[in-house]
């Protein structure tokens, strides 16, 4: 603390020179003033690490010129040595934030100690906050890192096969996978049954650095028996039951590393749920007929269609496992919410199973299209997946005819007929808000260039370029949009 400045503020020259010679005898700089003005003016010229006032002063009150300091430099800190103290001027420093109040006379010892202790707390204070600064620097440079890894991973998630789509709600979706696959958070994942809670879950396993390390075991709760799911789950030793002839690993353990992937959790039972929350949260179970704790590494994530918050009032399902584990949730959209998505679904899928049985791409009329994207699609991606498969095989169109017949959620016409709509909208915005420059009306959408062609394609819109001439720049200066 050596070599730091303080300002000695006294009327009396005796002790003013005194405390000079003293401080600076200890190793500090230090600055006399004998009045409140002059006082000021030394402190708007440099920022003292202390200040030592009495509070009669000519010119200028001790108190006004405590204030003004500190309005020049807030982390100045006030020692007050005053031969007329009072509670009212007690108060007064304590409202200003006065490190000490002192009453003469001073012993140098007790002064030379709070001196010390004020420039102490000054330095602290000081470091604290270039350390906050540090930190927060950090922060925000951890966070720029995060946000790009998460932005990149959204990128690769495009490409993904498993998650076909370009709405608003798959692109969340893909958001969302990408911001809490790298955490070991608990997932819980909901949606109605077919709409891909286990593709997500897969996304997320994948992309979560698991994939490397661990496997991901997928424990399909309804399938499995209430008397067998506790054995299933967490294994037993020989001898625990009548037919457990040897020791069996559970399947948990086989996600050592990897991801526990627990299907319509709001199957199982309210005695099950607490031996499942204990595993979520301390990683330790013991197997059937066993007395040895095991540990296991491995993240949860649960899927399921119920409303779990329902069950919960009927007492059906326990609220602390709800809340473990929906540490993240992701809704699933159903495949009615984001009709836009149907065409790029069935073509995907068609290619797709063209190429597994050998068979020629087959094409679907715009009539049928449409038909299609206004259908409910109840089943959601398992349905029209099943549906696409067979017309894949056969090449018949009447398979779609028939099976929208049959399941009666028949189109909605004026629904389809909205969507095409706003999105024929939205394209055209774009697009002349880019001077139909493709690539850049892509990204204004939020989608990929090879879907916006497509579209284009799709709703005859070529027409609204003629505008523009073959290869020839506009007055703004983009080049004609159909050298992209």
């Amino acid at each position: 603390m050596r070599n730091q400045s303080i300002l000695i503020v006294e009327d009396e020259p005796t002790l003013l020179e005194l405390f000079k010679r003293f401080l600076t005898s200890k190793g500090f700089q230090a600055d006399t003033a004998a009045d409140g003005e002059q006082a000021v003016a030394l402190a708007r010229e440099k920022e003292y690490d202390l200040g030592i006032v009495d509070l009669f002063l000519p010119a200028k009150n001790g108190m006004d010129v405590i204030g003004e300091i500190k309005q020049l430099w807030p982390d100045t800190e006030i020692i007050v040595c005053t031969g007329q103290g009072s509670m009212e001027s007690v108060l007064d420093a304590m409202r200003l934030e006065v490190f000490e109040y002192l009453c003469k006379p001073v012993a140098l010892e007790a002064l030379f100690k709070s001196v010390t202790n004020a420039l102490e707390k000054r330095s602290l204070k000081l470091e604290n906050r270039r350390l906050f600064a540090e930190l927060q620097q950090e922060r925000n440079s951890l966070q720029s890192k995060i946000n790009a890894s998460t932005k990149a991973l959204e990128r690769h998630l495009e490409d993904s096969p498993l998650l076909i789509g370009e709405s608003v709600a798959i692109r969340q979706i893909r958001q969302l996978i990408a911001e809490v696959a790298p955490s070991d958070m608990t997932v819980l994942i909901r949606g109605e049954s077919g709409t891909g809670k286990d593709v997500v879950a897969n996304l997320i396993h994948e992309w979560s650095g698991r994939a490397a390390n661990g496997n991901f075991i997928k424990i399909n709760c309804p399938a499995i028996s209430e008397t067998l799911l506790e054995s299933e789950m967490f294994g037993h030793e020989r001898g625990a039951f009548t037919g457990a002839h040897r020791d069996k690993p559970g399947r948990i353990e086989f996600a050592e590393g990897g991801t526990v992937f627990l299907d319509e959790i709001g199957t199982i039972s309210l005695e099950f749920q607490a031996k499942l929350l204990q595993v979520i949260e301390q990683k330790k179970f013991v197997r059937v007929g066993g007395n040895k704790t095991l540990e296991v590494n491995a993240r949860f994530i649960a899927a399921t269609n119920a409303n779990l918050e329902e069950m919960i009032n009927r007492g059906h399902f326990r609220p602390d496992l709800l809340y473990r584990l929906a540490q993240y949730n992701i809704y699933m959209p159903a495949l009615r919410e984001r009709r836009e998505d149907v065409p790029l679904l069935i073509e995907h899928y068609v290619r797709y199973f063209a190429a597994k049985y050998g068979q020629d791409v087959r094409t679907v009329s715009s009539d049928i299209m449409a038909l299609l994207v206004g259908y409910d699609w109840p089943g959601n991606v398992r349905e029209l997946l099943s549906v696409v498969t067979r017309f894949a095989l056969s090449g018949k169109e009447e398979v779609f005819l028939d099976h929208v017949n049959m399941n009666g959620h028949g189109p909605r016409v004026e629904s389809t007929k909205k969507i095409h709509d706003s999105e024929v909208k939205l394209i055209l915005s774009a697009l002349v808000e880019t001077k139909w420059n493709r690539r850049r009306a892509a990204e204004v959408l939020g989608i990929s260039y090879s879907t916006l062609r497509r579209k284009i394609e799709k709703y005859d819109m070529d027409t609204g370029m003629h505008h523009f001439h073959e290869g020839q720049a506009d007055p703004a200066g983009y080049t004609d949009v159909r050298s992209n």
